[in-house]
């Protein structure tokens, strides 16, 4: 009995954690084929299928009381839920949420601004970095007026 409570003690872990990974493609408000690449979606489905198999496995084998087997093979399930819990964390770094007005009118002018202002600042700063740069290694390029 108790080696067959450590099968199944692995073998519910296992499936919690791949039930965490499906609830994750939930959270992120998206099917797996939409947040996957379609290669990511490949080695997601095989994955899978692959963790499918090794718990009918699993299921067989403590059936037959083949515990050793059977304790292999839920072993063995940790190693798929860890490859499909890194690929829907991947997929998760890439969905982005945005929050837009219906009534926007020009939301593009907005974001033209906001670019604009961002490379300005951007130029400002590296301006300034250079006339410290310069002022650092006294050299004659250096600006006379100080900031």
């Amino acid at each position: 009995a108790a080696r067959r409570n450590l099968v199944l003690s692995a073998l519910a872990a296992s499936a919690g954690k791949a039930g965490e990974v499906l609830g994750r493609f939930g959270m992120l408000g998206r099917r797996v084929e939409e947040a996957l690449l379609p290669a990511e979606h490949v080695h997601f489905v095989r994955r899978w299928n692959l963790l499918r198999f090794k718990m009918q496995r699993t299921s067989m084998y403590l059936s037959l009381l083949n515990f050793n087997a059977a304790l292999f093979y839920a072993r063995s399930l940790r190693h798929d839920v860890k490859a499909l819990r890194g690929l829907v964390f991947r997929a998760g770094k890439f969905v982005h949420s945005y929050l837009a007005c219906v009534n926007d009118e020009k939301p593009a002018v907005l974001g033209l601004l906001v670019y604009l202002l961002a490379g300005a600042s951007l130029a400002i700063m590296a301006y300034v970095a250079v006339h410290a740069m310069l002022a650092r290694r006294g050299s004659k390029a250096a600006l006379k007026k100080p900031l």
